[in-house]
């Protein structure tokens, strides 16, 4: 599940996205998202399921962000 800080990163990495679509879609309050991303408001914890399921259709997924596992090393 989606958590407030993976969702904020999400929204700041792809800046084309509209963020009205999104609360229209997850069903949520307009300018719940504005708010989170200009560090004035929390995301309730009511609206990350809803959420989770809308920003999955533009691409995010749980290892978008998560560290490399595997370290390569090449040499000649």
């Amino acid at each position: 599940m989606i958590n407030q800080e993976k969702l904020v990163r999400f929204l700041r990495s792809k800046p084309a996205l509209n963020l009205s679509q999104i609360e229209k879609e997850a069903g949520i309050p307009s300018k719940t998202l504005h708010k989170a991303l200009s560090d004035q408001k929390d995301i309730p914890a009511k609206h990350l399921p809803a959420l989770d399921e809308a920003v999955r259709k533009y691409g995010y997924s749980e290892a978008l962000f998560d560290k490399a596992k595997v370290i390569s090393i090449v040499n000649h």
